[in-house]
């Protein structure tokens, strides 16, 4: 899997001047033919990065999701199964 730059799963949303929702990915990228661009188009241009697109980044999701809560589980922080009464 490729991972484009930094943007990697730690997209951070934020409200913009006009009070928009905003996130990392639509911050401006330049493009490969040399254009920047910036909001929806940068965020293609990353997914773009990928070379499977999003059935990357939901794998990415999905084994950091699962590496986190193995984490946590080992350091008793977690259970999986709720006690009984």
């Amino acid at each position: 899997m490729i991972q484009p730059g930094n943007e990697g799963l730690k997209s951070r949303r934020s409200l913009n001047f006009w009070g928009k929702l905003m996130d990392s990915w639509c911050r401006p990228i330049f493009a490969k033919s040399g254009k920047r661009v910036s909001g929806g188009a940068a965020r293609q241009v990353r997914l773009a990065n990928y070379e499977n697109g999003m059935d990357d980044i939901v794998a990415d999701a999905v084994q950091d999701a699962l590496r986190r809560a193995d984490q946590r589980v080992r350091a008793g922080n977690m259970r999986l199964v709720k006690k009984s009464a």
